[in-house]
């Protein structure tokens, strides 16, 4: 009787423990290394597990260059990692489990949003950033 009351209390502990992490950020064994400067910044993290968003915003202007080195490795889940424009808009993604560079002249002066969704994911990603 008492292993059917104890294995009934650890089933409601985790059903009240992922109703109240829903929609959150769960990191587990990550080391992040961010930083966020007036022409530069960099959003970087290792993981054994990650769920949820990251997110990092950049004020730009109109004409600016903003320049872009990513890389990352997907081990198991899911990870996007994307740029929106001030109207929310998707305008740039970094392939995931790849390595590269690329370029954004921004056409509209506002804020941006480099943005990270990790669904049950392993692994390693980084994002460096110049403005011009």
């Amino acid at each position: 009787m008492r292993i059917k009351v104890w294995l009934c209390a650890v089933v409601v502990a985790v059903a009240f423990t992922s109703v109240l992490t829903a929609g959150c950020e769960v990191s587990v064994m990550s080391y992040e290394k961010n930083y966020t400067r007036k022409h530069e910044g960099r959003m970087s993290t290792s993981f054994k597990l990650l769920q949820g968003t990251k997110e990092n915003k950049l004020r730009v202007d109109a004409g600016q260059l903003v320049k872009f080195k990513y890389e990352s490795t997907l081990n198991k889940g899911t990870l996007s990692l994307t740029v929106l424009g001030p109207d929310e808009t998707q305008v740039m993604e970094f392939p995931s489990g790849e390595a590269g560079e690329k370029e954004l002249s921004i056409p509209q002066s506002g804020t941006y949003l480099i943005k990270v969704q990790a669904e049950k994911a392993s692994g390693h990603y980084s994002i460096t950033w110049t403005i011009e």
